[in-house]
């Protein structure tokens, strides 16, 4: 090629006369300086058929070409800012973990809490009161204990309660003791009463009263200990083994209240009572 196929710019400049091709050049590139390509020192080296020369990027060979079609480069901190406000953003929305509840305390693994924790006893409600017949100190009692149905219970009371004081009143019940039957009549529980001089002709029997307001099937509370809590499944074959272990410690404290070794059996409304009995035993 002659000096006017010469491209201009720096790869003009050093562009021999006549047809040798410069240093720097390929045949290529040398011939097709000037066809429909950008002139200048970047375009040289392009073939027009090609999109991005050798030794360019897309987004460099676009940029070296002023086309208006260059990718722009992304804005790191734009970038950075979107996704900071994302985490913000998600943390804001994620919901705050609720505070773990106190476990509830457990049942002793031996020893007479243990014991007393295998003694279903509830607050309960006498339904029912009729006199046994052919039986001079026996009622039949039902007895609502928080169950569907409620409890048949003969109790030997009527040498200390007439039918309408039974009548209505809440008591607190032994409610896992091995049914038994009395007269052909099965008891299926038992009521508590605090005992003086039990057995004797001057014997003095006190039910057990749940304060005001106590629901049928609470069970009282010997400090953080449910009475009964662990009840459920204990065979009732044997549990006046266990019963033996815990009524030696069921007394009425000197105010009155029922207790075991001292501390009292409570339902949330208050101290389960006898009328006037203290320091006597509970059967």
């Amino acid at each position: 090629k002659g000096t006017e196929n010469r491209p201009s710019g720096f790869g003009g400049t050093w562009a021999p006369l006549g047809g040798t091709v410069p240093p720097g050049h390929t045949d290529y590139s040398w011939y097709n300086a000037q066809s429909g390509t950008k002139e200048g020192f970047s375009t040289i080296w392009a073939a027009k058929d090609l999109q991005c020369p050798p030794g360019h990027t897309p987004y460099s060979w676009q940029k070296a070409m002023g086309g208006a079609s260059a990718p722009s480069a992304p804005a790191p901190n734009k970038v950075k800012a979107n996704q900071t406000e994302k985490v913000e953003t998600a943390a804001k929305a994620k919901p705050a973990k609720a505070p773990a509840a106190p476990a509830a305390p457990s049942a002793p693994a031996d020893g007479k809490e243990a014991a007393l924790a295998k003694i279903d006893l509830r607050c309960g409600r006498i339904l029912e009161c009729s006199k046994v017949p052919d039986a001079d100190s026996l009622y039949l009692l039902k007895i609502n204990i928080g169950e569907d149905q409620p409890r048949q219970v003969v109790s030997s009371l009527v040498g200390h309660y007439t039918a309408d004081e039974l009548q209505n009143r809440q008591v607190v019940v032994y409610c896992n003791i091995k049914p038994g039957k009395m007269r052909g009549l099965e008891s299926q529980a038992m009521v508590l009463a605090a005992t003086k001089n039990k057995g004797e002709k001057d014997e003095i029997c006190e039910l057990l009263d749940p304060p005001a307001g106590c629901a049928e099937g609470t069970r009282p509370l010997v400090g953080e200990l449910e009475v009964g809590s662990a009840s459920d499944g204990v065979s009732v074959k044997y549990i006046s083994k266990v019963w033996g272990q815990v009524q030696p410690s069921l007394n009425m404290n000197e105010k009155g209240e029922a207790s075991f070794d001292g501390t009292p059996l409570m339902m949330k409304e208050g101290p389960v009572r006898a009328k006037s009995l203290t320091k006597v035993g509970i059967y």
